[in-house]
């Protein structure tokens, strides 16, 4: 979790780069690959997320010099999901991940209700969790919970939300980990026969079994 502020107080290109740096160092020891092969961030790229030398700072690199002619499968790759905001397609985001072999999948626009983890598997326990706070505050006669309080209990907060469990809830519901397309296929089909109106027939075969009953029988009636 970044903390960041800008003239317009909304997120911008500049924020989104120094976020990746931050993902590019806190996410090298999570792959397998690393982890079985005990690779240290320094000694495989030759600099740190800066693009800059582990030894001194006034040398930098346009490219890691660890990486540098090594043939793709000897590479190690990371996956970065994440919504379509305008900052995360800027030019300067999309080469850093390139450089350190950071594969980036954009959710498609107004998407991310069903295939955003965040939105499915731990936004609603952040938000559980701050509400128990504030009724906490009121019980204990706080009738004004600002952002002093707020800021001071946000770890709290965060922490009773984004736990393992939650998180990996969130990937299985989207269908991004372990890799379906049942959720979103099946999300959508609900809606179109909520409403009634004609199913894709690329959407129709791509229903589980169980669903094919139900569907067979509107049919019918209609």
């Amino acid at each position: 979790m970044r903390f960041a502020q800008s003239d317009t107080a909304f997120s911008n290109g500049d924020i989104t780069l120094e976020w990746a740096r931050d993902f590019n160092r806190k996410s090298w020891d999570k792959p397998a690959a690393v982890q079985h092969r005990q690779l240290d961030f320094e000694e495989w790229f030759r600099c740190n997320e800066h693009l800059k030398s582990p030894s001194t700072t006034a040398a930098s690199y346009d490219k890691p010099p660890g990486t540098e002619g090594k043939a793709e499968e000897d590479l190690v790759w990371r996956l970065l999901v994440i919504d379509s905001f305008s900052g995360h397609g800027s030019f300067a985001f999309r080469e850093y991940c390139i450089k350190f072999n950071i594969l980036v999948a954009f959710l498609l626009p107004h998407s991310t209700h069903m295939l955003q983890p965040m939105d499915l598997g731990v936004f609603q326990w952040l938000t559980n969790a701050h509400q128990k706070k504030l009724r906490d505050a009121l019980r204990k006669g706080n009738l004004s919970f600002n952002r002093r309080d707020f800021a001071g209990s946000f770890k709290e907060i965060f922490d009773e939300g984004f736990t393992p469990a939650h998180i990996i809830t969130g990937f299985e519901k989207s269908g991004i980990f372990p890799p379906t397309e049942v959720p979103a296929v099946s999300y959508l089909l609900k809606k179109k026969l909520k409403t009634r109106k004609a199913i894709d027939p690329a959407l129709s075969s791509l229903l589980p079994a169980e669903n094919r009953f139900p569907l067979a029988s509107d049919t019918a009636r209609d």
